[in-house]
């Protein structure tokens, strides 16, 4: 019951939008001190709930850098975010597209594989909602996608929930009705090109309304504030101007970042200097991914993994500055660079076994490490390439030495444990001890002791810190706490400024760039920080632009993060070059 009226709610949240049709109605004006009154009604189970929901505009915020206006409540949580493309909700999702017109679909997560989807079907309806009745109204459909099941008279039923949303010119959201339509089996409702809104009622039995009582518009005056800059206190900085750009990686070497870039249904990658200029396209024929990338230690080649035929290769292209040169294609997965960056090592796949081998990057000089039959959880070359921590259901977790001497033996086991759930494998820079997870629990394998010590138990993230002597980590329980535990001192401390779980230390360990200040216990303020890792002082704002894949070029100079708001990545220099 509980959550059928948390869906109705979520919804309240997630449709009230601003559109622009075809006849430039405005449908959803969106302003500081507008308020919707809606009454929420829900039946399921033989039970009800009548319960009125508020939803108030009390502030708003242009953002010059990435072109989009956030609207908030009271308490300063973003209640819609308002970009060319359309209207996002407050987990940063698209819940509209532009153009307004009959059959735009749009999926939640931009993806057609995905069934949660929003589909404009009607325009120009006449509704009746809360005693009036309003003309030139646009129906939007909105499916979960997600199948229910209900246990009744010895027989499993299913049903999946679908919304129909009523928004008028100048108004906005004027009435929801969510339905329960069954379904034969345990199988989302299939994307339909032929979906009558006029037939719901019939096919599904109704479970809930959303009905607008009352609209006010008592707008507050907009303060005019000076535009945002989105880098503070820094000496240069730039966005890539281009969309749909992501998972930037920059090369060991300070040089270069490769990033990719979303081309329809296909994906490109590309490579360009460090400060933005000189982009180059990366001729890597892949089909899908690309799922890794990976820098060799002279960030003179690069490794790609993706997919083609939905067969995994790693595509290794040599660089001379900017200028690709040779792309050697060699089958298999999960790439990782040895010191001398010249072999690889990787998972490949014979008949019905998996095997980790060692090769020339350009596949030559085969030779095989491990051999297994079952699913792999992790595979983690230490920084010296000297040991290898291997992870797979059935085998537990063992470490291996490699490059022995014996030409017939290039690995040996020297230790492993069972257990078919350890992953997420981490060294330190010194290579004597990593992390690892037990499911979400976090350890750590001495290697010059032989201990194994639980640190956490409930952890989401961890990263060890540049001299391997701090693990920073968050943990995954909600309102989540993040923490530096010291492994020579055996002390952990919590740092309270942290709001999320994107976060990296800088190259000297003596700050952390995180994303999201926390504010009180379910608030934040958006955006970059940097923060002292021994005082927990945050010491700048870097940017107002939030993301995440926060990462440092090795000297130190550049600050790096993809942001899904703006779909693309910032790079900024900072000031001092060694030292921020």
């Amino acid at each position: 019951m509980k959550k059928i009226v948390v869906i109705l709610i979520n919804t309240l949240l997630i449709l009230p939008i601003e559109l622009l049709s075809a006849k430039e109605k405005d449908y959803f004006p969106l302003q500081s001190g507008y308020k919707w009154v809606y009454r929420v009604e829900s039946w399921i189970e033989g039970e009800k709930v009548d319960k009125t929901f508020p939803i108030e505009i009390s502030s708003q915020h242009y953002d010059e850098v990435t072109k989009t206006t956030r609207y908030y409540d009271k308490k300063g949580e973003v209640l819609f975010i308002k970009t060319k493309e359309g209207i996002l909700g407050n987990e940063g999702r698209y819940f509209l597209k532009y153009p307004i017109q009959v059959g735009n679909t749009w999926f939640l997560s931009g993806s057609r594989r995905d069934n949660i989807f929003f589909r404009i079907e009607k325009i120009e309806e006449s509704v009746e909602a809360g005693g009036k009745v309003y003309h030139d109204c646009i129906a939007i459909r909105y499916s979960t996608g997600k199948v229910e099941s209900v246990l009744k008279e010895g027989k499993r039923k299913y049903f999946a929930i679908e919304s129909i949303t009523y928004i008028a010119p100048n108004v906005g959201r004027i009435l929801t009705e969510s339905y329960q339509v069954s379904r034969k089996g345990n199988v989302g409702p299939a994307f339909s090109e032929t979906f009558d809104i006029t037939k719901i009622g019939e096919e599904g039995r109704l479970i809930g309304r959303i009905g607008l009582l009352e609209f006010q518009k008592s707008a507050i005056p907009v303060k005019k504030k000076t535009p945002s800059i989105a880098v503070r206190g820094l000496e240069s900085a730039f966005r890539y101007p281009e969309k749909g750009i992501f998972r930037p990686a920059l090369s060991p070497n300070n040089q270069l970042v490769a990033y990719i870039k979303e081309k329809g249904p296909e994906f490109e990658v590309w490579l360009a200097h460090i400060d933005g200029t000189e982009n180059q396209k990366l001729k890597v024929p892949a089909q899908r991914g690309p799922h890794k990338m990976a820098w060799s230690r002279d960030g003179q080649k690069l490794a790609v993994e993706a997919e083609i035929d939905f067969n995994p290769y790693i595509f290794v292209v040599q660089l001379n500055s900017l200028m690709p040169g040779e792309i050697y294609q060699i089958p298999g997965e999960s790439p990782s660079w040895f010191p001398e960056s010249e072999r690889l090592i990787y998972i490949t796949k014979e008949k019905k076994n998996n095997r980790v081998v060692i090769s020339r990057f350009d596949g030559s000089n085969i030779k095989e490490v491990i051999r297994f039959s079952d699913y792999l959880n992790d595979l983690s070359l230490s920084p010296n390439g000297g040991l290898l921590a291997f992870s797979s259901r059935k085998k537990g977790m063992g470490i291996f030495e490699l490059d022995t001497g014996n030409s017939n033996h290039i690995a040996l086991a020297i230790d492993s444990i069972t257990g078919k759930d350890f992953n997420r494998i981490q060294w330190t820079s010194t290579g004597n001890r990593f992390l690892y997870f037990d499911k979400i629990n976090l350890w750590v394998w001495n290697l010059l002791s032989n201990e194994r010590r639980l640190i956490y138990e409930g952890v989401q993230e961890a990263k060890w810190s540049p001299d391997g002597k701090r693990i920073a980590f968050v943990t995954s329980s909600f309102p989540k706490k993040f923490f530096i535990h010291n492994i020579d001192e055996s002390t952990i401390e919590s740092f309270d400024s942290i709001y999320g779980n994107e976060y990296n230390w800088y190259p000297d360990g003596k700050l952390i760039a995180f994303r999201d200040r926390k504010k009180g216990k379910s608030m934040f303020t958006s955006g970059i920080f940097l923060m002292d890792s021994e005082t927990g002082e945050v010491k700048r704002r870097v940017s107002s632009v939030s993301g995440s894949y926060i990462d440092f070029s090795k000297d130190g100079k550049w600050l790096l993060w993809e942001s899904f708001m703006a779909q693309t990545f910032f790079i900024v220099e900072l000031s001092g070059a060694k030292k921020p």
